[in-house]
Order: C-alpha cells, then structure tokens, then sequence
C-alpha cells in the first residue's frame, strides 16, 4: 500500500530517529491492521494557491493508495518578525528576515533563553505578521480535497491540529491565535462533512501540562514521544478510513 503525505517540517527536522517519526510510526499502525506493506512518500505543503496543481500532479505521479493530509497551526497562528520585516521594508526586510529565519533554524541558537526571549521582546516592539488568513487556508485545502476526491480509487484522510499551542506572542496574541485556529478546524470539519472526507480535530487548545513533554527545545516541533504519540493516532485514523472505504461506509 502507498501512501501520500501531505505534512509539515517535522517530517524531517527535530532530531527524531526515523523509526519514531510520524509518519513512519503511523505507516506501521496501518500495516498491522491491513497486514500489507506501507510505503510513505513525504511531501511538505504550504497552503499557496498553487497548492492543488502540485497535488493533482503528486497523485498522478505516485498513484498513491490514500492520501493523509494534515493542517498546521502555524500557517495562522504563528506571529513571524522576520515575515512583518520582508513585508514592511522589501529587499532590506527581506535580507533581515531572511538572517532571523535562519537563526531560528539552528537548535544551539533557538533553543537558547537568550534567543526566545529575545524573540518574545521583539514581537512586543516590532510585532509580527501572520502568513495565512484561516478562511484562505480552508478554500486552499477544500480545492485540494475536491482534486482528491475525483480519484475515486484513492482514500483521502485528513489530520486537523489537536491545540498545542506554540509561544510566544505578541500582545494579545494567544487569544487570536485560538480563534484563527479554532476557525480553520471549524472550516475543514465542514468541508470534509460535505465531502465524506475522514477527518479528526479540535476546536479548542490543550493545557500546556499535557504536552509539555511532547514537544522539542525549539517549542514548536514534537520530540521523539510526540511524534510517536501523533503516529499512533494519525495511523490509527487512517486504518478507520481505510476500513470504511472497503466496506462502502462514510468515514467517521
């Protein structure tokens, strides 16, 4: 069996061992149920309008058996200073942005005291802007599952956010950050409603003693027990829809 997926960064980055990522530990919950191989091939998605196309040709190329998609809080809720930079001054912003980014990309600087307070100071003077509304990232998946969907052999599965919360913000920025991402959960269970699409989510946020250790020292990627629980959970998901699509149901 092949499956698509359709992720974010922490397919890659973090520092986990591959057999404790996601997307593998959820390819070994779903050969289990259905007792055939699973082969995973990982694409990064970012909700640009040029996102469907990719996916359509995706779908062509690697004629997968179900394809998992997943949202991300961070398309809505992060606030970036290196984004309100590129934005606000161009080619000099962007240059500036561009350095920031890059520090944060590195673990012995952004998992540093120094580096997140330095953070936190700056989206409370600087501020920072958001590179996604909700309602753009809704129309941009619903394009992609209506793509998906026309392949009829194919199982579409899609992951919404369980509310980790990820800090800082600016003022008032935690408050916004869970009605935009409420608004995007709000937005998909509706679209896959319509679509019979399989789906899980949730409205609102976790408690941060819940998953503090769940997630890495850069406080926005899980760590190896993270993503092995999201695995668990995200595979799991997959062998209901999968079920469901062999015995002619609508997923739950």
């Amino acid at each position: 069996m092949k499956v698509l997926r359709l992720g974010q960064s922490d397919q890659r980055i973090g520092g986990v061992p591959e057999h404790a990522r996601t997307w593998y530990v959820a390819g070994e919950v779903l050969a289990r149920a259905t007792g055939e191989p699973v082969e995973t091939v990982l694409r990064e998605i970012w909700p640009e309008p040029s996102l469907p196309d990719l996916v359509d040709r995706w779908i062509e190329r690697y004629q997968p058996d179900l394809v998992f998609m997943k949202t991300n809080d961070y398309w809505v809720c992060t606030q970036s200073v290196p984004l309100r930079l590129q934005r606000k001054f161009g080619r000099p912003g962007k240059s500036a942005g561009a350095l920031g980014k890059r520090m944060a990309d590195v673990p012995r600087i952004a998992h540093t005291r120094l580096f997140k307070a330095g953070r936190l100071a700056m989206l409370r003077t600087i501020g920072g802007d958001r590179y996604f509304e909700p309602e753009d990232v809704v129309a941009t998946l619903e394009a992609c599952l209506r793509r998906i969907v026309t392949h009829e052999a194919v199982v579409p599965v899609v992951s919404g956010s369980v509310g980790m919360l990820h800090p800082p913000y600016g003022w008032g920025g935690e408050r916004q950050a869970i009605a935009r991402r409420t608004a995007v959960h709000e937005g998909m269970a509706r679209v896959c409603a319509q679509l019979h699409v399989a789906y899980t989510g949730r409205a609102g946020v976790i408690g941060k003693d819940e998953y503090a250790g769940l997630i890495g020292g850069d406080g926005l990627h899980r760590n190896e027990a993270g993503q092995r629980a999201a695995g668990e959970a995200e595979g799991e998901q997959m062998v209901r829809a999968w079920l469901a699509a062999r015995e002619g149901r609508v997923p739950n």
